[in-house]
């Protein structure tokens, strides 16, 4: 009888454990109605780049207009301008998908909510830069004021990141 029931403890105290941490290892996830307080009006700011010929920040004038693609989808339509240099202007389309897991086709790793109009969250992807293997680590902290995207880099073989490059944008 002793043996049965803590057998029976030891299961329930398993199921218990189990069923409380799933909570805790949720995978993180944006939604599109987050993304979708950046939606508007146009974003004034700069980019700072590392320069890989000079190993060097630089830093030039950029403008973001975020609109969504249509009604109740996971799309959205960046128009990137840069006023001084309009030659590298720039229109690209992402896509939340995966229930959100997966952002721009990036897997989110995590996310950090501030309150109900602020939130940061990080996305990876492997990749090339340099022409080296790399992963690519994307932030993204969004506000109703503030627009930031940074993208860090760290090469196959290395223990750290580097910054490539930061949009700042306000409005």
């Amino acid at each position: 009888m002793l043996k049965r029931q803590t057998c029976f403890i030891v299961i329930l105290a398993i199921s218990i454990f189990s069923y409380g941490t799933s909570f805790y290892y949720d995978e993180p996830y944006i939604s599109a109605e987050e993304f979708n307080i950046l939606s508007g009006e146009k974003w004034t700011g700069n980019l700072t780049y590392l320069d890989y010929q000079t190993n060097s920040e630089t830093k030039i004038s950029a403008n973001i207009t975020v609109k969504r693609s249509g009604d109740n989808t996971d799309q959205f339509i960046l128009i990137l301008e840069y006023p001084k240099e309009p030659q590298a202007n720039n229109i690209d389309t992402i896509s939340i998908n995966d229930d959100g897991k997966n952002f721009d086709g990036e897997k989110v790793i995590e996310k950090f909510s501030f309150d109900n109009d602020s939130l940061k969250f990080i996305t990876e992807s492997s990749g090339m830069d340099d022409d080296k293997e790399s992963l690519f680590r994307h932030t993204y902290e969004i506000s109703p004021k503030t627009f930031i995207i940074r993208k860090d880099v760290k090469y196959d073989g290395d223990s750290t990141f580097i910054k490539r490059n930061e949009y700042y944008f306000t409005r």
